[in-house]
C-alpha cells in the first residue's frame, strides 16, 4: 500500500491591525495568499515586500522569515497560507526572544 510521506496543511489567520509573527526558520513549504488587508514580509536578506489582496509568495524549507506583519494602522489583514511538509514535521522554528 502506498503512504503518503508530504501532507498538505491549510491555515486561514487574520491579523488585527499592526500585529506581527514571530520571526523564525520555516521547515515546510510555505505558500501565503492574502484574502484582505496589507500585509508586509521580509525573508532572509531579500527586501521587505509589501502584499495586497490578491498577491501571494512562497517560502523555501529554511528560509528565515525575519518580518511579517499586517501593514495597517486600523484595518485586519487576513491570509490563506498552505504548508506542505513530511507528515508529523513541525511548520516553522521561532527564534528565540529576545
Amino acid at each position: 500500500m502506498w503512504k503518503a510521506r508530504r501532507s498538505p496543511r491549510r491555515s486561514s489567520t487574520s491579523r488585527p491591525a499592526h500585529a506581527r509573527c514571530r520571526t523564525g526558520t520555516a521547515q515546510a513549504f510555505v505558500y501565503a495568499y492574502v484574502l484582505d488587508g496589507t500585509v508586509r514580509s521580509k525573508l532572509d536578506d531579500k527586501p521587505v515586500t509589501t502584499y495586497r489582496p490578491g498577491e501571494n509568495w512562497v517560502e523555501q524549507p529554511g528560509a528565515h522569515h525575519v518580518l511579517t506583519e499586517n501593514a495597517s494602522p486600523t484595518e485586519p489583514a487576513k491570509l490563506l497560507v498552505v504548508f506542505v511538509s513530511d507528515t508529523g514535521d513541525e511548520l516553522k522554528v521561532n527564534d528565540p526572544k529576545s
